[in-house]
């Protein structure tokens, strides 16, 4: 019983993340139109990214990792986050505990000051 609860969490999990990088990956750059954002998704090792990839005016590569995100131990760990949303508070709307979101950028000592999971 509680595997399958596990389970459904984690899938709960995936679908908030998805939805988050979804409607992130779908607004295109307004003064960029060669740089493309791109979704990746391995849903099978629970590791999710957007990034950032294509031309500046013809004359630069773009590659950027803007967000990045993993599910372990049945949490959702926020490895990257070069944006301005604040996906602690977007993947909370979209049904993630507080108390399942590790800010991964922190070091762990100043992951105890926050609202959020140590690890």
């Amino acid at each position: 019983m509680e595997k399958l609860l596990n389970l459904k969490k984690i899938k709960k999990y995936q679908s908030a993340i998805m939805d988050l990088l979804e409607n992130y990956v779908a607004v295109p750059y307004a003064n960029a139109s060669l740089v493309e954002k791109q979704l990746i998704a391995d849903k099978e090792r629970n590791r999710f990214q957007a990034i950032a990839i294509g031309w500046e005016k013809d004359e630069k590569f773009v590659y950027s990792n803007f967000l990045h995100f993993e599910i372990k131990n049945g949490k959702v760990w926020i490895q990257q986050n070069l944006t301005e949303i604040p996906v602690a508070a977007e993947l909370m709307k979209r049904g993630v505990s507080q108390s399942d979101i590790v800010l991964g950028f922190l070091p762990e000592y100043a992951r105890e000051d926050t609202d959020y999971a140590v690890n």
